[in-house]
C-alpha cells in the first residue's frame, strides 16, 4: 500500500455557521489555512449563487446576501439527511430567505438563480472552497485526502452525504470523525508533553458546542491510546437555535 503524502491530507470541519481547514504540517505543527479576504481561519459556511452565474463562498457570500437574499445559502449542512416534509426542515424553513422545493423523492431542493441545487452540492462548494484555500497556501498543492468532523448523532444517510459532498469537492477519499472525538484529540496533541497530565490514565469530557450543534463525548486518555465510551449530541441546540429563540422571544 503505497503511503499518502501529508501535503496531501488535510482535516475539514464542515460547521454550520463556520467551517475551518487544516493540516498536519511535516515537523508536526498544525497549521490552520485563512482565507485571504477576511485573513480568518473561520470561514463563513454560506453560498451565493449569484445572477451573474457565479458561485461565492464565505465573507463575500455575506454581502450578497444584503442584496440577493433569496439566492444564498444558510444551513446546508443541517438540510443533509433530511427529507422535504420532516417536521425540522418546514420549521427552520420559516426562518430562512431562500426557498426550498420537494424533488420526484421527497428529497430537499433548494430553489437558486443556477437552478434548483441539493444540500450535498451547496456543501460540496463550501468543501471546495476549503481545499482552494489550502491549495493556493501550500507548496505542494495536491490534495486528494480528508476527514471531516461530523456531529456525534448524524445518521448513516447523513454520514454519506457528506462523503458524498467531499467527493463532488474533488476528493478522493473522505473518512469522517464524530466532532467530540475530534476534541478528545485535539486535547490530547495539546498536552502530550505534559507528562503530569498522562503518568496515569485518566477520564476526559469534550464539551462541543457549536453554531448548529452541541454535543459531548467521554473518553479515556492515556499516554499512547484514546478510548471513548460514549458521545451524544442534539443538533438542533447550537448558537443558531439561541439566536432563533432570541428572536422568536421578542417578536411575541
Amino acid at each position: 500500500m503505497n503511503k499518502i503524502p501529508y501535503y496531501s491530507v488535510v482535516g475539514i470541519d464542515l460547521g454550520t455557521t463556520f467551517s475551518t481547514i487544516g493540516r498536519v504540517e511535516n515537523n508536526g505543527q498544525i497549521n490552520l489555512f485563512k482565507d485571504g479576504i477576511s485573513s480568518s481561519e473561520w470561514i463563513p459556511s454560506i453560498v451565493a449563487y449569484t445572477n451573474g452565474q457565479d458561485i461565492i463562498v464565505g465573507k463575500l457570500a455575506l454581502e450578497e446576501q444584503r442584496k440577493h437574499p433569496e439566492n444564498v445559502i444558510t444551513d446546508a449542512k443541517r438540510m443533509l439527511g433530511h427529507k422535504y416534509s420532516d417536521p425540522i426542515i418546514q420549521e427552520l424553513s420559516k426562518k430562512w430567505l431562500f426557498k426550498i422545493d420537494s424533488d420526484e423523492n421527497g428529497d430537499i431542493l433548494i430553489k437558486t438563480s443556477m437552478g434548483p441545487k441539493t444540500p450535498v452540492e451547496v456543501c460540496s462548494e463550501i468543501i471546495r472552497y476549503l481545499i482552494e484555500l489550502a491549495s493556493e497556501q501550500s507548496a505542494n498543492n495536491s490534495i486528494t485526502h480528508a476527514i471531516i468532523s461530523v456531529p456525534a448523532n448524524y445518521s448513516s444517510r447523513q454520514r454519506d452525504e457528506t462523503k458524498k459532498a467531499g467527493q463532488m469537492a474533488g476528493l478522493e477519499e473522505v473518512h469522517l470523525i464524530n466532532e467530540p472525538t475530534a476534541g478528545i484529540i485535539s486535547y490530547w496533541f495539546s498536552n502530550y508533553d505534559d507528562c503530569n497530565n498522562f503518568c496515569n490514565s485518566k477520564k476526559v469530557i469534550t464539551f462541543d458546542f457549536g453554531g448548529g450543534t452541541l454535543d459531548i463525548s467521554i473518553a479515556e486518555v492515556e499516554k499512547n491510546k484514546i478510548e471513548s465510551y460514549d458521545v451524544e449530541g442534539n443538533m438542533f441546540l447550537g448558537g443558531r437555535d439561541i439566536d432563533n429563540n432570541l428572536v422568536d422571544y421578542y417578536l411575541k
